[in-house]
């Protein structure tokens, strides 16, 4: 087709085409660039959206593990108190248990035995019961409870034998009698007595001690 033509004129179309080409060419590119630009924008958008939820999912993730963190801290801390405060409420026990010892030499330990067996011969009214004293008791007491036995039978007139047992209890004062069938017993122990009078005496000494 371009045969017949003059050189000129043929140059002049290829000088055309060439120019049609480039501004196409540079169409295409200005659009590719334009096109990258909106991509890499929107990357970025991409990017820093998926950033921040991260950023968001760390700093929430964060804030469980400080909080845990924090509040395992606070129990912790507030089970330590809860054991000093109950440390510190049973030393007082601890320190009555040890007073009772001297308790026993007093007089009023010899009232005590009496009150005590009073309640047992009047529950039982007769019959053999069996008194486990304990070991570092002396004969003494036994002589006495022999003669707390003949006082209280003839005041309320029961017929209550209180035999002593070879057998001892380990405890601080007081004693255990029972039946020789074992079946009933009387837990006399400052021990015991002192267990059964805790629970109600706990919230008073923590109010004494702590508030």
């Amino acid at each position: 087709m371009f045969e017949n033509m003059p050189g000129n004129r043929v140059k002049k179309i290829y000088d055309y085409i060439q120019e049609e080409l480039n501004k196409q060419y540079s169409k295409i590119m200005l659009d590719a660039e334009k096109k990258v630009q909106e991509i890499i924008s929107e990357a970025i958008a991409n990017a820093k959206s998926l950033y921040l939820e991260k950023i968001d999912e760390i700093k929430d993730e964060f804030s469980k593990i400080k909080n845990r963190r924090i509040a395992e801290a606070e129990f912790n801390a507030r089970q330590k108190i809860l054991k000093q405060k109950n440390d510190l409420i049973y030393s007082v026990f601890d320190y009555v248990l040890s007073k009772l010892k001297q308790y026993m030499t007093a007089d009023v330990y010899v009232r005590f035995l009496e009150k005590s067996l009073t309640e047992i011969a009047l529950n039982v009214r007769s019959g053999k019961i069996e008194v486990l004293l304990c070991d570092s008791d002396t004969v003494t007491l036994e002589d006495m409870i022999k003669v707390l036995e003949e006082k209280i039978n003839h005041k309320f007139n029961t017929d209550v034998s209180f035999r002593i047992s070879q057998e001892k209890i380990k405890a601080t004062g007081g004693f255990i009698a029972r039946y020789a069938d074992g079946k009933i017993s009387y837990d006399y122990t400052f021990e015991a007595i002192l267990d059964r009078i805790k629970e109600p005496l706990i919230p008073v000494i923590s109010k004494i001690l702590f508030e």
